[in-house]
């Protein structure tokens, strides 16, 4: 966020009764995106990756307390990690393109979203951590401390409700944000992310999880970047029509 964006950012969230997010790439994410001057992935180097956590840890508490400081109010921090399972499956190609990386350690990863989870209490509310893979690695991601974990939950099978079930049973300040709709359905409409919701709450029953109504969120299940046209608004306003029916 350029300091331009992040004075409309405050402009905009002045008078709104809601909780303001700001929205990070994670630092694995981002270091299985950099390519190191001697080519291939930072994620591939034990070094740069230390590197890139510790300095990521640095800059985004820093950006976050300024931002508090311009805002005057507290705003929740999202951790995005989509390329999670890709770092500790072992699928992040290689400077050949023909290879892939060895997986990095869980427990290593896990220390890196921890201090990232930290880092980013600079902004004073809650902090969330997101991937939108269809194995997101709840051991993993779900061990970070974080508050809430914000997650694709569409078509997941036994495991995955039951191993989110064991998450949220863990500890009964944890939150969920459900991601119900993709960037590329912006004709499905609100009925439909209402089933989906309805859908993961029964799942969740079943599986013995927290259904709380003070501990769910509703979002896209990740970025709207890829959204046609006005697809991003019609998205969003179907999920506000559907919370507030919830």
């Amino acid at each position: 966020m350029l300091v331009g964006d992040r004075e409309i950012f405050a402009e905009a969230a002045q008078d709104w009764p809601g909780t303001p997010t700001l929205t990070v790439a994670g630092p694995l994410t981002l270091a299985a995106c950099i390519d190191l001057p001697r080519a291939g992935r930072a994620i591939g180097d034990h070094g740069a990756r230390r590197d890139i956590a510790q300095s990521w840890a640095v800059g985004v508490g820093d950006f976050l307390r300024d931002t508090v400081r311009l805002i005057a109010r507290a705003f929740a921090v999202q951790i995005d990690e989509p390329c999670l399972a890709m770092v500790l499956d072992g699928g992040v190609p290689d400077e050949s393109g023909r290879s892939l990386l060895p997986p990095v350690d869980r427990q290593e990863a896990r220390r890196v979203l921890a201090g990232a989870v930290e880092a980013a209490r600079a902004g004073g509310d809650q902090v969330v951590v997101h991937c939108c893979a269809v194995d997101p690695h709840l051991d993993v991601l779900g061990g970070a401390g974080a508050d809430a974990l914000s997650l694709d939950v569409r078509d997941r099978g036994s495991g995955f409700w039951d191993e989110l079930a064991r998450w949220c049973s863990g500890n009964p300040e944890r939150r969920l944000w459900l991601g119900l709709v993709g960037a590329d359905e912006t004709e499905q409409g609100a009925s439909v992310i209402a089933r989906r919701l309805a859908l993961a709450r029964a799942r969740l029953d079943v599986a013995g999880g927290s259904t709380r109504p003070a501990d769910w969120a509703i979002t896209p299940a990740c970025g709207l970047a890829r959204a046609p046209g006005t697809g991003q608004w019609r998205i969003l306003r179907d999920l506000t029509r559907v919370a507030a029916d919830a």
